[in-house]
């Protein structure tokens, strides 16, 4: 077939008008990252690139290449792209100019003009990525500049929790901590649906940087929920001081941890300080020593024990009773996924086995939007990822193992608290 640009139009799934392209383009054409090489998806940049742009090897492809650009609305509007050329690369590059408003939008900076290309490059397999997929919850993120192996590296750290720890962990009796506020709630209709942020009992989405602390904002959340609704007001509670100064039980700062071990060590320094008084400066992946002045200030909120929510795939329905009558709960997930989470109700690809799981997370809510029910949950990735912070994923299903290993922080009714009770650790590593 002649090299030269020659372009057809067609209909593809759903309708979509698509524009199909052969040889090398120049023009100003929009593309999605959704290329065929010899009949096949292309895997890499290279591929890619190796037809649009002869300066890379100065050789045309000895094969005919197709690329597909396709007009319709989420996921695909928000990565087609024009065509630019990157002269200090001496390349055509069709995802460039898309790369600089996700930049703008994420303030991304880069050191040199190699790691800028390297970051390039990533964004693009990012596109091949999410077409592959083709799930509409997912697009581009502020992650998108890293591969799934550098993501999981630097968010996710992956433990094991023993069948012996979790089963000897209390298991949640259903009592109505939330009817102290809300007493609605001892005989609350599921089907209405429930968010927590809604009535005063979750603070804003924080952001762990990359340090690999989720295990320390998850318990935090928690913690601030069972607060709450044991009468006090919403308070902001530190991550930073179990971040620093939980390394008695077993704890690695930036380098993972797990919330039953987090829990014990609230219980036996006595509780947690408000946020204004010892800040996160962990963000750029620096645990920081403990500072015993700020760990022994006057402590703001403390537990007496913690139990087992969920322990198996079948726990949902539990998960959904502690939730309305107790407050927002920790959880284990499989987040891998996640670094493509755009907005609307996630239905992915994942682990669901206690094995998977690799982030700690809050449950905050539930509901049902145009017949799929969902969790929301509270993520600690900022507000600049997902719907404002918040991640929605398919509930009834233990999509993601979401009910695998489920605990919750108790403060009981006669007592201000002093943690005791459950002594095992929980896997939850970031």
């Amino acid at each position: 077939m002649d090299y030269d640009a020659l372009s057809t139009c067609a209909t593809g799934a759903e309708g979509q008008k698509l524009l199909v392209e052969v040889g090398e383009k120049t023009g100003d054409h929009q593309y999605v990252p959704w290329v065929i090489v010899d009949g096949e998806l292309a895997d890499s940049y290279d591929d890619f690139t190796s037809f649009i742009c002869d300066k890379i090897t100065g050789d045309k492809p000895a094969a005919c290449s197709e690329e597909r650009v396709v007009e319709k609305e989420h996921p695909f509007d928000h990565f087609c792209y024009h065509e630019e050329h990157l002269v200090n690369h001496g390349i055509e590059e069709v995802v460039a100019s898309h790369f600089n408003n996700f930049k703008a939008a994420h303030n991304k900076v880069y050191a040199t003009i190699e790691e800028e290309f390297a970051a390039l490059t990533k964004f693009y397999e990012s596109m091949v990525r999410l077409a592959k997929k083709s799930n509409p919850a997912h697009g581009i993120t502020k992650f998108s500049d890293m591969t799934p192996e550098e993501f999981k590296a630097t968010y996710l750290n992956r433990g094991v929790r023993s069948t012996e720890e979790i089963e000897a962990t209390p298991m949640y009796d259903g009592s109505c901590a939330a009817c102290k506020r809300f007493p609605e709630h001892a005989n609350y209709d599921s089907s209405t649906g429930l968010d927590w942020t809604t009535k005063g009992a979750v603070t804003g989405v924080k952001d762990q940087g990359q340090c690999g602390s989720c295990w320390a904002f998850g318990t935090i959340g928690d913690i601030e929920g069972t607060h709450f609704l044991a009468g006090n007001d919403l308070t902001s509670l530190s991550e930073q001081q179990i971040v620093s100064c939980d390394t008695k039980y077993g704890d690695m700062g930036c380098n993972g941890g797990l919330p039953e071990q987090a829990f014990k060590y609230v219980m036996g320094v006595g509780g947690v300080v408000k946020e204004s008084e010892y800040k996160y400066t962990s963000g750029r992946g620096s645990t920081g020593s403990c500072s015993k002045k700020k760990e022994g200030l006057a402590k703001s909120a403390n537990i007496d024990s913690f139990v087992q929510v969920s322990k198996s795939k079948k726990g949902e329905a539990g998960i959904v009773d502690a939730l309305t009558k107790s407050g927002p709960v920790v959880i284990g997930i499989d987040a891998e996924p996640m670094q493509d989470y755009y907005s609307g109700i996630d239905n992915p690809s994942c682990g669901s086995s206690a094995y998977d799981l690799d982030h700690a997370v809050v449950i905050v809510g539930y509901g049902t939007e145009n017949g799929q029910d969902y969790w929301k949950i509270k993520n600690s990735w900022a507000t600049s990822w997902g719907e404002d912070g918040y991640y929605r994923i398919v509930r009834g299903v233990n999509k993601c193992g979401v009910a695998m290993d489920v605990v919750h922080s108790v403060v009981n009714s006669k007592s201000e608290g002093s943690l005791r009770g459950a002594d095992q650790p929980w896997y939850m590593n970031m």
